[in-house]
Formats: C-alpha cells, sequence, structure tokens
C-alpha cells in the first residue's frame, strides 16, 4: 500500500520524466510546480490525490494550448 503523504513527490517524480514536461519553458516549470506544490488541502487516499493532482496537470497543459498529438513540435517535423 503507498503511502498516501508520498503522492505529491511521486506525482512530481513521474511528471520530471514525462515528455510535456520537458517541452515547458523553465518559466513554465517554475509556475507548473508553485502550482502543484500549493496543494496542502489534498485529502484521500494516495489514488485520489494522484489522480487531482493528475487532473491539474492536465488542465495546466490545457490553459498552455496542448494538444496530444504535435504540441510544440517544429513545423518540419514529419507527420506520423
Amino acid at each position: 500500500m503507498k503511502n498516501k503523504d508520498n503522492a505529491l513527490n511521486d506525482f512530481l517524480t513521474m511528471i520530471y520524466q514525462s515528455w510535456t514536461y520537458a517541452k515547458l519553458t523553465d518559466k513554465e516549470k517554475e509556475k507548473m510546480h508553485d502550482i502543484l506544490v500549493c496543494c496542502s488541502h489534498l485529502r484521500g487516499s494516495w489514488d485520489a490525490r494522484y489522480e487531482i493532482l493528475n487532473d491539474l496537470y492536465y488542465a495546466f497543459l490545457v490553459g498552455l494550448g496542448y494538444t496530444p498529438i504535435n504540441w510544440r513540435e517544429n513545423e518540419n517535423t514529419p507527420l506520423f
């Protein structure tokens, strides 16, 4: 069983390895981190907390214009 108090750290560890995080600017990374770390009001199980953090990150990406395919890709990149 996962410790619910580790949900934020576990989520951040996963996000830092994601391709979407790699495409963020340094300023966006800082803002995203600030948004997620301020979630001291997270309640519930590890799974519930992780899901809330995932929803917050997704909303942050949508606010940046995220699309699942070719987001922030060079226009010269071939489409497969």
